[in-house]
């Protein structure tokens, strides 16, 4: 009789590729289903666990820097809806409210320098000087 241990036993590992990991890096960037990503590279959703999970992690948080420095891109460059959402949802701000409102003037002074609130004689003159022409510092 032969021994089992001659016989090799389930599936062989998968053989990752460079361009399998890229694919599947940005497939998860876009928030694809993983479902659907294991439908559309030809891998079972276990499997792609199994392999590809900090890929899945790395592809969306690449995408989110991505869509995140175009966003900060469009607010310095003059975008008024970027500066607004970027203010609402990077700065906490609300429409209607006066940002100084929630501070107590013990704390000091609060003033807009580029993209939030910081407190008076801590910006730096980079900070400054885009809001010179503008009405700002």
């Amino acid at each position: 009789m032969k021994e089992r241990s001659d016989r090799k036993q389930g599936r062989p590992p998968l053989n990752v590729t460079e361009d399998q990991r890229k694919e599947i890096q940005r497939l998860g960037g876009f928030g694809t289903p993983i479902r659907e990503i294991a439908a559309i590279v030809g891998i079972s959703v276990p499997t792609i666990y199994k392999y590809y999970r900090e890929d899945l992690t790395l592809g969306k948080g690449l995408t989110n820097a991505k869509v995140v420095n175009a966003l900060y891109e469009a607010a310095i460059g003059g975008n008024v809806s970027a500066m607004m959402y970027w203010t609402k949802h990077r700065c906490g701000w609300k429409e209607g409210e006066n940002p100084d409102d929630e501070y107590e003037p013990s704390k000091g002074k609060i003033q807009l320098i580029t993209n939030c609130m910081i407190p008076v004689g801590s910006a730096t003159d980079e900070h400054r000087s885009p809001l010179r022409g503008a009405g700002g510092v």
